[in-house]
Order: structure tokens, then C-alpha cells, then sequence
């Protein structure tokens, strides 16, 4: 006997570890059930939902509170160059302020309804930080005046400033819009479904017969223009060599086709006489 191999009795033995197969999850295929869009309910039954708009938000940005307020402070900011004295050129840039001004504002407008929505859907809102500072050729820092916004003049020093902030506004501002949109197709959704939980079994297959017959309607009329184009492409001709040509009417049986083809060729063969 080898004593010097012998299991240590001291020990307990190792159990054998065994794999078990991974338990498989179980997976649905089943789609969640979308009810039908709001064209096809009774009136009665959409009050206060739409497919298209949100009426909590939409009053919101409705507000113009703030607009008369924010083009007074434009229009008195110290940020704008001084008038000339002379009075055509004062002219002049005056109009070039106003233009400025109804450009700002527009922007302003658009604005307020992304920060609303923002707000609204509980959107981390990026703030639009205009420029305040630009570089001149020389290296200078200047003063970014209400004068150079919105403006298309080119291989300026302060241009360039300006370009690179559009830029940056319009990609600030598909970034946020690309998340509102999300958020406001998962709104309507919601408030859809919400309204379809609580009707009736007798309203819910109204509502599914109704969009049924829509679609079964529909798709008969595309049928129907189909067969008419098909009948069009297909429409009997017969011509002889001299260039006569008669075609046959979508009211014509076969014997009058066949009858009118025969007087065609009767008339061939009496132009040859």
C-alpha cells in the first residue's frame, strides 16, 4: 500500500463542481398595442388630446410676456456703436440697428419656445452664451458690439467670431430639438393611451372597426385607380399604312371593335382605288 498518497481523511474531499446550462430568458415578440391615432374617434371621446400638439405646452409658448421687455433692452443697450453726427449716415445706421434688432428678436422668439419645451419635458437646457470679445488681426481683444450680430459682412475681424457662434448655435440647437421631438412623440403617445385605458370595451372596437374600414376603403380605391392606369396602358389601337388609325373606347364590346376595325379596312383598301 502507498502510504504517502493516501486522501488526508482530516480534509473533507472536494465536490465536483457541475455546470449548469444558463437558464435561457424568455423573450416576447409581442408589440405593445398602439391605440388608433385620434382621426378615428369619436369627437366626444378627443377632448384635450391631439396627435400633433401638446395644449398644456402650446399656451406656454403662447406667452408674450417677456417681448416687449426684452426689445426695450436691445433697444437701450449700451453695447451698440455711437450714432454719427452726421444725419444721413445717423440714418443709416439706425436702420441697420432696427434690422439687427428684428433679427435678434426673431431669433429671441424662437428661442423662448425651445427653452419652454425644455423646460416642459425636464430637458437639460443649453444656454446661448452670445460673443462678448474678439480678436482683431493684430491680436487685440475688442468689445463684440450689438452691430456685428446678424450680420453678412465678411473679412471683417469680428466675422469670423460671429460665424463660428452660428455654427455653434445651429448645432446647440439640433441637439435640443432632436430630444424634444422624442419627448413630445412619447407625450401624445402616453395621453393617448392613458384616454384609451379607461373607455369602454363597446368605445375601443368602435374605434378599431373604424380604422378597419378606413384602411380596407383605402386600399379598394388604390385598387381601383391601379386597374383603371393598367386599362389605360392596354388601350386597343389599329393603323394602316397610309397613317389612318382608329382606337378602340372603353364602351365598345368585341363585335363593335371587330366591326370598326373591318370599316377601317374597308377604307384602307378604297383610298388605294
Amino acid at each position: 500500500m502507498d502510504f504517502f498518497n493516501q486522501p488526508d481523511s482530516s480534509k473533507p474531499a472536494k465536490k465536483k463542481k457541475i455546470m449548469m446550462k444558463p437558464k435561457k430568458k424568455h423573450i416576447t415578440n409581442e408589440k405593445k398595442f398602439i391605440p388608433p391615432k385620434l382621426c378615428y374617434w369619436p369627437r366626444e371621446l378627443t377632448t384635450g388630446l391631439s396627435d400633433y400638439s401638446i395644449h398644456e405646452l402650446e399656451s406656454l409658448i403662447q406667452d408674450s410676456s417677456w417681448y416687449d421687455q426684452k426689445k426695450t433692452e436691445l433697444e437701450q443697450s449700451e453695447y451698440w456703436k455711437k450714432l454719427p453726427k452726421d444725419e444721413d449716415k445717423q440714418k443709416k445706421r439706425k436702420k441697420e440697428m432696427r434690422e439687427i434688432i428684428f433679427k435678434q428678436m426673431k431669433w429671441e422668439k424662437e428661442e423662448f419656445v425651445i427653452l419652454t419645451k425644455c423646460k416642459f419635458f425636464n430637458i437639460d437646457y443649453i444656454v446661448p452664451e452670445f460673443p462678448n470679445k474678439y480678436e482683431t488681426k493684430n491680436e487685440k481683444k475688442r468689445i463684440f458690439l450689438l452691430n456685428y450680430r446678424w450680420t453678412s459682412k465678411t473679412n471683417n475681424d469680428y466675422s469670423d467670431t460671429w460665424t463660428d457662434w452660428l455654427n455653434y448655435n445651429e448645432l446647440r440647437r439640433d441637439c435640443l430639438n432632436s430630444q424634444i421631438k422624442q419627448k413630445e412623440e412619447k407625450y401624445i403617445l402616453d395621453k393617448r393611451i392613458e384616454r384609451w385605458e379607461i373607455l369602454s370595451e363597446e368605445q375601443q372596437q368602435h374605434i378599431i372597426k373604424e380604422e378597419k374600414d378606413f384602411r380596407i376603403k383605402c386600399a379598394q380605391e388604390r385598387q381601383s385607380q391601379s386597374s383603371k392606369r393598367a386599362y389605360v396602358n392596354e388601350t386597343e389601337t389599329e393603323s394602316t399604312p397610309n397613317g389612318m388609325c382608329i382606337v378602340r373606347e372603353s364602351w365598345m364590346t368585341n363585335e363593335q371593335w371587330s366591326q370598326k376595325r373591318q370599316e377601317l379596312r374597308e377604307a384602307y383598301r378604297e383610298s388605294l382605288r
